[in-house]
């Protein structure tokens, strides 16, 4: 019936604890349901930081046909690197190489001609505090490319145009301590979302929300404080992303 009179609704999945302990939240975090156990006993999965692995393959999934499809490599191998789609094209952003030195390089992928186009010095300006950094924390909303800037708890965003990150003040949540592990930054329709502590200290997870403007310099971020009982979020986040449906 939804699905008839096309009534989407966004729904915030998250995963902060050992074993498949994912929580289903509405968008405003006043109702949430816990998910059933994921039927796996892969201990890769279940023991891993819940990220994706790159084994050195680009594979493209079909929904329809629920199939996957190969297509040719990237400019450079790269791991812990972080994707989005932005004006109608995949792109790739960051990682580290086989040497594992962080990149500052993006790449963005061409379905017609199944080709990849880099893009130098995306990240030249960003500041890597050490090896063992998170993937750069990115997220679309209206077109426009935003980043959380870990080693500052800045946001940002991109200039496709002059190749340029602008500031646009400071996330109300601690990255720098945790080098962006353990912190979910998402995009929900118009709004950005963020998941993660205050302070160092804290052992609750906290959730901000803003409309952000590429205008403004200084963005106008919404903690959610009617938090739904029963929940427990603890400062780390291992996984999480946001479904319409």
């Amino acid at each position: 019936v939804r699905q008839e009179k096309r009534l989407v609704k966004p729904y915030v999945i998250l995963h902060s604890g050992a074993g498949s302990n994912w929580k289903m939240f509405d968008k405003d975090f006043k109702t949430f349901q816990r998910l059933p156990k994921v039927p796996s006993s892969d201990y890769c999965f279940f023991h891993s930081d819940k990220e994706t692995i790159c084994v050195g393959t680009q594979l493209i999934y079909n929904a329809d046909a629920k199939s996957w499809t190969m297509i040719n490599g990237m400019h450079k191998a790269r791991k812990f690197s972080s994707g989005y789609f932005l004006c109608g094209k995949f792109y790739v952003l960051g990682g580290r190489d086989e040497n594992d030195k962080h990149l500052t390089c993006g790449e963005s992928y061409d379905e017609t001609t199944n080709s990849w186009e880099l893009i130098p010095d995306m990240l030249k300006d960003m500041t890597f505090i050490t090896p063992s950094q998170s993937p750069p924390l990115i997220a679309v909303v209206d077109d426009n490319l935003y980043m959380l800037e870990t080693s500052l708890n800045e946001l940002r965003v991109y200039d496709i145009n002059t190749n340029i990150w602008k500031k646009l003040g400071v996330v109300p949540v601690s990255t720098n301590t945790t080098f962006g592990w353990g912190t979910a930054f998402k995009s929900m329709g118009d709004r950005l979302l963020v998941v993660g502590s205050s302070h160092p200290w804290h052992r609750k997870g906290i959730v901000y929300s803003c409309r952000p403007s590429p205008d403004v310099e200084e963005q106008h971020w919404e903690e959610l404080k009617y938090w739904c009982s029963g929940a427990k979020l603890p400062q780390f986040i291992h996984n999480g992303c946001v479904m319409f449906a």
